[in-house]
């Protein structure tokens, strides 16, 4: 398969792989965050939890424990004050 191919399957979300690709995809800028100079982006774009959790949520459909973590994580950020309110 060429990597044109490849960015189509994972475009498309066809296979449990790329679902599973997207969704790291997704929840891998949270982990950005824990680093201070990061997190105060967040607010200065005026960026929300919703906004944060909303593709991410999408995204993690068929992975729970994934979910599980980004909504752990995800309350610390919100109780830290990262998030835009």
């Amino acid at each position: 398969m060429t990597g044109h191919e490849r960015w189509e399957e994972y475009e498309d979300r066809k296979t449990s792989e790329a679902r599973f690709v997207y969704a790291l995809d997704k929840i891998e800028p949270a982990f950005e965050l824990f680093d201070p100079v990061s997190e105060k982006s967040l607010k200065r774009t005026k960026f929300t939890y919703e906004q944060h959790m909303g593709k991410k949520k999408v995204a993690t459909e068929g992975f729970p424990v994934m979910w599980k973590f980004m909504e752990a994580i995800a309350a610390d950020m919100k109780e830290r004050g990262v998030f835009w309110e």
